[in-house]
């Protein structure tokens, strides 16, 4: 048993070359079945058969679409691009914010680094400036007055 697509797939006429315009040309075989379900472009109405295609074919909207297929593909065509444009630029912008919240992790580690770095600094300085205070607290003129004593 065959599956069946339930997507419809997009109509496209086909482009003489000679004339310079789009004629229609039926996907179908005649009188083929279970075949692929098209919709056109110009009022999105679908079609599956030989017979409904005909009969879409000679609709006003359908001639005028005809007629104008090269504007509305240059329009689709533009639209699509314009949104390659953006979806690139989108991704360029992405990969950059990206890039940059990982230098912003990397600093801000760095930065704790450096924070504990002078913590400990200024912990060791500390202590060097509690053992300099004791040291001062033995003046030279104390000990040179003891040497006086002990002279005499």
């Amino acid at each position: 048993m065959e599956v069946l697509n339930d997507k419809p797939t997009i109509y496209v006429p086909q482009f003489d070359a000679d004339s310079g315009r789009y004629f229609d040309e039926s996907p179908f075989k005649l009188h083929s079945r279970n075949n692929v379900m098209y919709t056109c472009l110009c009022n999105h109405s679908h079609f599956n058969t030989m017979t409904s295609f005909n009969t879409h074919i000679k609709t006003k909207s359908h001639l005028k679409f005809l007629v104008n297929y090269k504007l509305y593909i240059k329009d689709t065509e533009d639209a699509q691009s314009s949104s390659n444009d953006y979806q690139s630029k989108y991704e360029l912008a992405d990969r950059r914010c990206k890039h940059l919240t990982k230098n912003i992790s990397d600093l801000e580690k760095e930065i704790a680094q450096h924070k504990l770095l002078n913590l400990i600094l200024r912990y060791q300085l500390l202590k060097m400036d509690k053992f300099e205070d004791c040291s001062d607290t033995i003046d030279d003129s104390d000990v040179d007055s003891d040497q006086q004593e002990e002279s005499v």
